[in-house]
This record gives C-alpha cells, structure tokens and sequence, in this order.
C-alpha cells in the first residue's frame, strides 16, 4: 500500500513538473502555428456572394445609362482568377454583359445622332442611323435573353439557390434580378424612342418639303495643313437658286467655316485646312434650314471632296531612366528634330506617368530639353508607362514615345542590439541605428514590441535610436520571444523594413508550479525519511538491521520571493543562450516557443556533429538552473562558459 502511495506521489510530481514547463511555453505556441493549407492541394473556389454583387454594380451602372463606368469596371473583372471549372462559363457571362453594354452605348449615341438630324430636316441621313439603330435594338434584345439564360446557368453553378431565405446570398441573387428586369425595359425604352423617332421622320415627309441641292469645290486636291484652300459652289431647289442662305463647310464631319450665298445662289470662301495630322480629310457643303426655311426646305449636304493633307514628322530621341523612386526626382533629356536632322526649337514636350501630367517645358534653339521632376510620394511601386510627348506645331506632326519604369524604394538596414536574456519584471533596453546606401536615416519612425508590450522612437540625424520597454510581470509570458522591430522611414523613397532578435524571458511568477513540485518531493522524502527512523527504532527494539535508505535530495526550496538569477546562474543561462544562438545559426534549426530545451536539444543532435554532447551538458545545466532548488556553484558556470566557448568555436570552424 505504501509503495502503490509512493508510486503516485511519484507520478504527481511528474505531472506537476511537466505542467510547470507546458505552462511556460505553451501559451505562446496556441497562436504561432496556424495550419495552412497545401498551395499545390488547396482548391479555388469564388464566393457567390462577392460574384452577384460585383454584377450587381454593373448592372446598376447599365440601368443609370453610365455605359463608360460599367465598362471599366468589366474590363477589370478580366484579370480576376477563375477556378478551371467554372472559367468558360464565368467569361462567357463576362463577354455578354460587355457586348450589351456596348451595344446599349452605341444605340443611345445613334438616337441622339438620328433626333439631331431630323431636328435639321436631314432626312437621308437621319435615315441611315435609323437603320443601324433598329439593327442595335435587334442585337441587344437578343443579349437580354442570353444574359437572363446565363445568370440562371451560373446561379445554379454557384448554388446560389440553395442558400437559404433571407441570406446576403440570396438577396443579392434577388437585386440582380431586378436590376435585369430594369435593362430589359430599358431596351424596351430604346425600342420604343426609335418608333417615336421614325414617326417625327414620317410626319417630316408628309409635309412634302421641298428638295435642295448643293455642290462643294475646292481650288485643290492636295494641301498642307494651315495652308488655304478655297471653296465653292452653289446651293438650289428645283432648279432654281437660293440666295442668302448659310452653308457650312465641313472636313472629317466637323464645321471649319461659314458663308452665305450670293444673289444667284453661289458661294465662295477660303478657310485653312485643320490642323490634323491625319493623311487624307472628306470636304462637305451642308445646308440646313433657318428661320423661314424652316417647313419649307430640306436639308442637304454635299458629295465628298477628297483632300490629300501633307505634314512633316517629327523625330525625338529620349533618355530615361529605367528605375526611379518615390518623392525623388528623375531627369529626363529629349532631342527634337525633324526628319532630316534639322534642330526644332521652341517645341513643348509633355512628360506624363500613365497619362497623368508630370512637367513640361521646350527645346533650346538647338532642340534639346533636359527636365528634372519629382515623381510624387504616394506614387505606387511596381511597372509605370512613362510617356514623352512632342506636341505637334505648325506643319510639324506631334509624336510621343513610351518607355517603361519600374518605381522602387531604396532597402534598409537595421542593427540591433538587445539583450539575450530578461528576467521580469525588466526595462528593457534596446539601441540601435539605421541606415541605407544614401547614409544614415534620420527621423525614422522605430518601432519595438515584444509581446504585447511595445514602445515607438525616432532616429537621431544619425540614424541611431535608443529605446525602453517596460516588461511587468506576466503570468503567460516567458520562453523564447521574438523582438520586432519595424522602422518606418520619413523619407517616403526608403522601404520599410522590419528586424528582430530572439530574447530568452524568464518570469519567476511561472517557478510557482515548479516550486509546488518540489515542495511535493520534499514531503514524500521526509514521509519517507519519517518513515525509515522509525523503523529503525523498532529494528532496534526487534534487534534487526534494516539496509540504510538511499541519500535523499536537498528538500531546502526557495520562496517566491528568493528566485534570483545572478552570479552563477544568471552565468549559465547567459552560456546557454549564447551556445543555443550558434546552434540555431549552424544547424538551421529554430527554438520555436512550444519546444523545451530538452526538445530541442533533439531536434538539432543530429547536425551537431563533434558539439552534440558538450551542448546536452550545457543544456543539463540550464535545465537544472531553471527548474530545480539546486544552488549553481562557480565551477558549474565556469564549466558552462567553456562548453559555450567550445560549441560557438567548433561550429564556426565547421561552417567556414
């Protein structure tokens, strides 16, 4: 019976000692190792929810007739990534809502174009975009119905509607929904505008207005811009001529000038070729009624007149960087000519990041231009299209090139230097400084935290910091701990960068569960003591002489309050960590905080070579110093030191 009680005693003690070291390092492994799934493994899959809702605001867009907004947003939807399952399906939907969305666009311009031109009485052409109207009411009618077809396909795909009654899912399902019906009376609307319109078109024939006609010359076929052309010819109805009557002279559909016919119905005048750099140009005479022409006339415009428009290129050479950063600025040289080399002065050259203006200026007589420009400090780092453009001047042609730079920010170092081990309640101090290629960093924001304690300073104008945190007691806190260091750089072209060091923390609030262990084994030692005297005792009255019990171990503990570790302990623990760093380093294996010493201790045995029973000795002694009553002597740290100084010197000759 006695021996069954020591045999538990025994185990007691085992499990409050196991509990005592779980306890120091457990917390922190409870949020340092979440599971993540297998890349290669793991499965795409897209949230319906997110799906209808992105739909959702396109189809809002549509219905607003915002058709520029929603494309955008269409397009962008290109570069999301589609499981291989639901890929064709998902772009399908994409294409069809895009392709509405256009034709809608299109039709709504059409309208507007066909309402203008009846508004002038311009019937043969009014009936040219009506007809391509109808053709656009016809496509997106067909649309509607693919796109309703397609939603249902895709729902059922993303098992939309086994989502239960009330969800963010299924009343998303429910706004798409309506938001179709709302494109499909849209539709309906358009149909209906384009009856209306040809019926103000019908009435406008009824009315047998009377026919115009008229005809456009030009002195020549071929001009450069800016140089003057003149224009003439006649405007009449019937057979007869109109006098005093506006016509418009148009190149490319748009009006250049404005003159009013004679007493016999004709017209000169000299207007300029535009100044559009394009090859060949399409000269019109339009007349359009007026006043009491209104009722009466027809409009007319005349058969085109071709114009072969003649220009000279401009050459440009640039130099750019290929990397710039942030806040910083770049240079940029241009050299203008024209095709034959000729120096082109006073010419403006545009520098524009992905089409927003960054400087301008213009060529020195001898076409050069050097321009330096900050780029802004919010600009993103990444690829950027940087664009020179020449504008075009005169009978010069502008011509712009693209070149590619990537932004970056310059790295930064950080050294640290902080203690190996605390003993808490600490301050802990902390210093260091920062610096890049360009020199030290100045006024960079440096922040400390270890734990849940953490601690924000500057650096001085030479980079250096100097810093505290307050470490209290804490009840969870011990083991190895990760110091972070992030430094935030004033300068908005240095990267921040991050840093830290492994700081072994010991908290004598966690030696309490170590101490009732051993406040267990000094009790079972003295039962047993007790025990064995009085046994003696009746040996002695029986005349029997019983074996002499085994040496027990010191049973003297420390109070809370007498934990100390200084003088040889501290010693040995300052070893241990210097030795465990080394191990790390040469073994690549990493004291994680769930690990015991003995545990790690393991895990790195194998790769240690020469020094893997001088670091089981070392680590014996840790263990002992941390764990146990026993009272380190000076050898015991001496010896401890020797055995780091031989592990550190036998590891770093093996890896040199």
């Amino acid at each position: 019976m006695k021996r069954f009680s020591g045999f538990i005693g025994t185990a007691l003690i085992i499990l409050i000692l196991f509990a005592s070291f779980t306890f120091l390092t457990s917390v922190g492994a409870e949020f340092s190792f979440i599971p993540h799934e297998n890349p290669t493994t793991a499965e795409s899959v897209i949230d319906a929810y997110s799906f209808l809702t992105c739909y959702t605001d396109i189809f809002t867009l549509m219905s607003l007739r915002m058709y520029a907004n929603a494309t955008m947003l269409i397009e962008q939807l290109r570069f999301i990534h589609i499981p291989e399952d639901l890929e064709y399906i998902i772009q399908r939907y994409n294409n069809l809502t895009l392709e509405l969305t256009q034709i809608l666009d299109n039709l709504e311009k059409l309208l507007n174009e066909t309402s203008a031109l009846l508004s002038q009485y311009r019937l043969n052409e009014a009936s040219q975009t009506l007809a391509e109207a109808g053709i656009l009411v016809g496509k997106a009618e067909i649309l509607m119905k693919d796109l309703t077809e397609a939603t249902q396909t895709i729902s059922s795909r993303l098992e939309v509607f086994a989502a239960p009654a009330g969800s963010k899912v299924k009343e998303a399902y429910d706004t798409l929904q309506n938001l179709l019906q709302r494109l499909r009376q849209l539709i309906s609307d358009y149909l209906e505008r384009l009856k209306n319109i040809k019926s103000e078109k019908t009435g406008i024939e009824s009315k047998n207005l009377n026919p115009t006609e008229i005809t456009l010359s030009l002195n020549t076929t071929k001009a450069f811009v800016g140089e003057p052309v003149e224009a003439t010819g006649t405007l009449a109805t019937n057979g007869t001529n109109l006098p005093n009557r506006i016509i418009s002279i148009l190149f490319d559909n748009s009006p250049i000038a404005a003159t009013i016919t004679s007493s016999d119905g004709s017209y000169r005048t000299v207007t300029a070729i535009p100044y559009q750099y394009v090859h060949n140009m399409t000269a019109k005479a339009l007349y359009t009624p007026s006043d009491t022409d209104v009722g009466v006339y027809l409009a007319c415009i005349s058969p085109p007149t071709y114009v072969e428009t003649m220009f000279n290129e401009t050459q440009l050479r640039i130099t750019t960087p290929s990397e710039a950063y942030s806040g910083l600025p770049i240079t940029v040289k241009a050299n203008v000519t024209s095709e034959d080399g000729t120096p082109l002065s006073q010419r403006r050259v545009r520098i524009f990041l992905d089409n927003s203006l960054l400087a301008y200026a213009e060529t020195n007589l001898q076409g050069f231009l050097e321009i330096e420009t900050a780029l802004s400090p919010e600009t993103r780092t990444g690829k950027h299209t940087m664009t020179i453009a020449v504008d075009p001047q005169g009978i010069y042609a502008g011509v712009s090139q693209d070149k590619s730079l990537s932004i970056v920010k310059i790295p930064c170092e950080i050294d640290v230097h902080a203690p190996s081990l605390i003993i808490l309640p600490a301050k802990m101090c902390v210093e260091g400084n920062v610096s890049s290629a360009s020199g030290p960093l100045q006024d960079a924001t440096v922040t400390l935290r270890l734990g849940e304690n953490s601690t924000m300073v500057k650096t001085s104008k030479n980079g250096e910091f100097n810093a505290t945190i307050d470490m209290p007691l804490n009840l969870i806190f011990a083991g190895f701990q990760e110091l972070k260091v992030t430094v935030e750089p004033a300068e908005p072209w240095h990267a921040q960068t991050q840093s830290g060091a492994s700081i072994f923390v010991v908290n004598p609030a966690n030696l309490g569960l170590a101490s009732a262990a051993f406040v267990s084994i000094g009790a079972i030692s003295y039962t047993r003591l007790t025990g064995a005297k009085r046994r003696r005792k009746e040996s002695k009255i029986l005349g029997v002489t019983l074996p002499p019990l085994e040496k027990s171990l010191p049973t003297i503990l420390p109070s809370k309050s007498e934990v100390r570790f200084e003088g040889a302990k501290g010693r040995i623990l300052q070893a241990y960590v210097k030795a465990l760093q080394t191990v790390e380093r040469a073994t690549a294996a990493s004291m994680k905080p769930p690990m015991t010493l003995r545990e790690f201790l393991w895990e790195a045995k194998p790769k240690l070579n020469g020094t893997a029973d001088s670091f089981a000795d070392l680590t014996f002694l840790a263990e002992r110093t941390l764990y146990s009553p026993y009272v380190s002597t000076e050898n015991e740290a001496a010896k401890a030191e020797d055995l780091a100084l031989s592990i550190t010197g036998l590891l770093k000759a093996a890896t040199a």
